[in-house]
């Protein structure tokens, strides 16, 4: 990917993970709406991981749910330093998640 397109990126998502990181799931389902490959972008904030990853480690289990709901493959995916978003919930106190 080259810069310029990491740079769009960064604009495109930037609304989607602050929403993520303000606890919004409203917001966030809103976005996901219109750009739903946006489950699997990346922040280049922190550990490079995904809004999964963001939710998991600031601890908004409701964003955590509702992402897994819509996206139960991706808990297998890794940020920088190889951690799942679900070993993030872990090491945050999260222990236990639900979904249907």
């Amino acid at each position: 990917m080259t810069t310029a397109n990491m740079d769009s990126d960064e604009k495109k998502y930037a609304p989607y993970f602050k929403a993520v990181y303000k606890g919004y799931w409203p917001a966030v389902n809103e976005f996901l709406k219109f750009h739903p490959e946006g489950v699997r972008a990346r922040t280049s904030l922190g550990r490079g991981g995904t809004a999964l990853h963001v939710a998991a480690s600031l601890g908004h289990l409701h964003i955590v749910e509702e992402l897994v709901k819509l996206t139960s493959e991706d808990v297998k995916l890794t940020d920088d330093t190889g951690y799942t978003a679900l070993a993030v919930a872990a090491s945050t106190g999260i222990t236990e998640i639900s979904y249907s």
